[in-house]
């Protein structure tokens, strides 16, 4: 009951503080953050409610140790998924905003995108394992293998997937100019991809 009463204040700590301060500035970005952020906020409460509420009955060593595994990985659920969603929310404000975010454009957002999703479910599943007590040595080492044998054998994909990363965020060309190459071929650039760049040359 408690963690309940706790719940309905920081429900109303986000939707009446932060939520009025959020509406004096210019951005919409601030009120949809806090809005992503009640619900994970509230449920984690809840949960912390449920976990203290457990030990009051003074279960066995087993059921605690279960019970506190159990609410940590619920918890993590709830935060991953708030996470992934602030990610992409972030993402699409700065490829929103190329002037001042020029390495996450339109094209680009879909990488960037992808490389957050990995490295937050990769977060995940390192505190579940970590909750539940599992030992992962094997398993990083494993994945370390298999990365190596990935990036040899994907190695030129791999380059030129760089290459088009840093030739837009360094843009040494843009859309427009007409460039020449070390080989000798020449063409105005028509087109600025994450894996290739596409001239027309003179005889099209």
């Amino acid at each position: 009951l408690s963690s309940l009463v706790a719940a309905w204040a920081a429900d109303q700590l986000i939707t009446r503080v932060f939520a009025r301060g959020a509406r004096r500035t210019r951005t919409d970005l601030d009120d949809k953050v806090i809005a992503l952020l009640h619900r994970p906020i509230v449920q984690t409460v809840i949960l912390a409610g449920i976990g203290v509420a457990i030990t009051r009955f003074d279960p066995s060593a087993e059921v605690l140790r279960l019970s506190t595994r159990i609410l940590l990985t619920l918890a993590v659920i709830l935060w991953v998924v708030f996470t992934l969603r602030l990610s992409s929310l972030l993402l699409k404000a700065a490829s929103a905003n190329p002037g001042r975010f020029r390495a996450v454009e339109d094209r680009t957002f879909p990488l960037f995108d992808n490389v957050a999703k990995v490295v937050v479910l990769a977060v995940a599943v390192y505190l579940l394992l970590a909750a539940w007590k599992i030992d992962a040595t094997g398993w990083i080492a494993s994945a370390g293998i298999v990365g190596i044998a990935v990036g040899f054998a994907a190695k030129d994909s791999l380059s030129n997937l760089f290459a088009g990363v840093f030739i837009i965020v360094d843009a040494p060309y843009r859309v427009g100019d007409f460039i020449v190459l070390d080989s000798g071929e020449r063409g105005q650039v028509v087109h600025i991809g994450i894996r290739s760049t596409r001239l027309l040359t003179r005889d099209d």
